[in-house]
C-alpha cells in the first residue's frame, strides 16, 4: 500500500463496517434533562458545506508533505466510554452511536432548502416540530447537549452516516425554531466534513481566527467573490460582479475574503447588477469604510431594528440571598427582566418587570461601582450610584438586537409575593438562592457573571435607596 501523505488521508473513504446491525436500532432517552429538551421545528439542509471550512485548516505544507504510516486498523467500540470533562472550555459535541440510529429517510420531510426558508418559518408556528422517531431524540440530545457544554455545535457517527448540526437558535433547551444540519452518506466525505465542523466550532470560541459561525450563504458570497473576481484588461480596476440583492450580505462578509482597498487614482470598485442591468458602482474603499465600522465595534440600528429591556439582580443584603426566577416550561433559571415600555424610564422598567414576573416589590440599591455616566456640574461624586452595573445585548431569531440594562436592587426575601401579577404568556417560579449558590445556579453564563458583579460589589458595602 502507497505511503499516504495526511492531506490526502482527508479524503480517503472511511473502512466499510464489517459487524451486522441490530434490525431497526432505536434511539433512548437517557433521563429527564433529554426528555424535557425540544428539538428544533425543522432543519435548514447544508449541502458540502463544512468540508469547504476545511480547506483552511489543511492550508499548510507541513500537511502535504507528511506521510502516515502505510496501514490503518479498525477498531471496534463494543461500549460506550465517555471522557468527562477533559477541559473547561468545550468547542463541540461528538457522540458515537450504534450503527443504524441515525436514519437518512427521517430527515427528509424536516430538512429544507433555503429557497423554502421562509416559508417554513412563517408555518413554524402551526407545528412542534418535524422531526419524529430517532431523529427527534437525537435532536432533543443535541439540544440537552448544547445546554449543558455552552456550544451549539453537536455532530453524531453510527459508522455509516455523519450527522452535523448547529444550532443557531438554541436557547437554554430550546431548540429554537431552526437550525442548520448536513448529513452525509458518502465515506469519502467523513474525515473533511469533519474537520470543517470543528474548525468552525473552534473559531466560534474565539479560536485563531475570525470568531463565530459563518452560515452557508455567508460561505457562498465569499466563494462568488473569489470565482468572479478578474481584473479587467487595460485598467487598474478589479471588477467583481454579483447581484444587487446579494449587497448586504456582501457588505458584511466581504472583509473574510481577504479583499483589501488601497486609495488610488482608480480605486477599485464593485459593478452591481440585477437582471443583468447595470445599477450603481459603489468604491471599494467605501465598503472597505464600512467593514472598518463593522470592525470597530460601531453598528446602526433604527427603531423597528432593536427592543429595550431592563432586569434587576435582587439582593436580600442581611439575608445574603438572590431573587432568581424558574421558568417552569423550560427549567431554566434566570434573572427577572422584561422590555421597557413607550415614555418609560428606564430605572422604572426595571422596577415594575422585576415587580410583574415575581410580585415582589424591589428597590433600587445604590452601590459602589465604576461607571463612564457623566456627573452633573452640581453635584459632588457620590460613594454609590443607581447607574447599571451591565449592559447584555444578543439578536433574536429575527434579526433584532436585544439592549437589556441591569440594575442592582434590594428585596426582602420573607416577603410574600403579590399574586396575578404574571402576563398570561408567563410561568414563572420565585427562587430565592443563597449568595455562593447563585451563579451556578443560574443557566446562562451572563446571568452568572451579572450576579456575581452584584454580589462581590454589595459585599463592599451599600445601602437601600430612598
Amino acid at each position: 500500500m502507497p505511503a499516504t501523505t495526511i492531506l490526502a488521508s482527508f479524503d480517503e473513504a472511511v473502512p466499510i463496517r464489517t459487524d451486522p446491525i441490530v434490525e431497526d436500532p432505536k434511539a433512548h432517552i437517557s433521563g429527564p434533562s433529554t426528555s424535557a429538551a425540544e428539538p428544533p421545528k425543522f432543519g435548514l439542509r447544508l449541502q458540502n458545506f463544512f468540508a469547504r471550512i476545511s480547506v483552511s485548516p489543511l492550508n499548510h505544507s507541513r500537511l502535504r508533505d507528511s506521510y502516515l504510516a502505510t496501514w490503518e486498523e479498525t477498531r471496534s467500540l463494543r461500549l460506550e466510554a465517555d471522557r468527562l470533562d477533559p477541559h473547561t472550555r468545550r468547542f463541540a459535541v461528538l457522540d458515537y452511536k450504534r450503527p443504524g440510529v441515525i436514519k437518512p429517510k427521517e430527515f427528509n420531510r424536516p430538512l429544507c432548502g433555503q429557497e423554502q426558508l421562509a416559508q417554513r418559518i412563517s408555518a413554524a408556528g402551526n407545528i412542534s416540530t418535524l422531526f419524529s422517531h430517532n431523529s427527534n431524540i437525537l435532536l432533543k440530545q443535541a439540544v440537552n447537549y448544547s445546554f449543558q457544554y455552552q456550544t451549539k455545535y453537536i455532530a453524531y457517527f453510527d459508522w455509516d452516516t455523519l450527522l452535523l448540526i448547529y444550532l443557531q437558535d438554541a436557547e437554554g433547551i430550546n431548540g429554537g425554531i431552526y437550525c442548520y444540519i448536513e448529513l452525509l452518506t458518502d465515506r469519502s466525505q467523513f474525515r473533511r466534513a469533519l474537520l470543517g465542523f470543528l474548525e468552525a466550532a473552534y473559531q466560534s470560541q474565539g479560536g485563531h481566527g475570525r470568531g463565530g459561525f459563518m452560515g452557508p450563504l455567508e460561505l457562498e458570497d465569499l466563494e462568488r467573490i473569489s470565482s468572479l473576481s478578474h481584473r479587467n484588461p487595460g485598467t487598474s480596476k478589479l471588477i467583481t460582479e454579483f447581484p444587487l440583492e446579494q449587497k448586504s450580505r456582501l457588505d458584511n462578509k466581504a472583509k473574510f475574503a481577504g479583499l483589501k482597498a488601497k486609495a488610488d487614482t482608480h480605486p477599485p470598485t464593485f459593478t452591481l447588477h440585477k437582471n443583468k442591468k447595470p445599477e450603481s458602482k459603489v468604491s471599494l474603499l467605501e465598503q472597505h469604510q464600512n467593514f472598518k465600522m463593522a470592525s470597530t465595534g460601531r453598528s446602526l440600528h433604527f427603531s423597528n431594528q432593536f427592543v429595550i429591556s431592563c432586569g434587576t439582580v435582587s439582593l436580600d443584603v442581611k439575608g445574603s440571598k438572590v431573587l432568581l426566577i424558574r421558568w417552569r416550561r423550560t427549567g431554566e433559571y434566570v434573572l427577572p427582566k422584561g422590555r421597557k415600555d413607550i415614555g418609560e424610564p428606564l430605572e422604572q422598567t426595571a422596577l415594575r418587570e422585576t415587580f410583574e414576573e415575581t410580585g415582589i416589590q424591589v428597590q433600587l440599591l445604590p452601590v459602589a461601582i465604576d461607571t463612564l455616566a457623566t456627573l452633573p456640574s452640581s453635584m459632588d461624586l457620590p460613594k454609590a450610584v443607581t447607574e447599571p452595573i451591565a449592559v447584555t445585548q444578543r439578536t433574536t431569531q429575527k434579526g433584532i438586537l436585544k439592549i437589556i440594562f441591569w440594575y442592582v436592587a434590594v428585596a426582602d426575601s420573607t416577603a410574600i409575593p403579590e399574586e396575578g401579577t404574571q402576563k398570561e404568556d408567563e410561568d414563572f417560579e420565585n427562587i430565592w438562592v443563597e449568595f455562593d449558590n447563585a451563579a451556578s445556579t443560574l443557566s446562562f453564563d451572563d446571568d452568572q457573571k451579572i450576579v456575581k458583579a452584584a454580589i462581590v460589589t454589595v459585599r463592599r458595602g451599600a445601602s437601600p435607596a430612598s
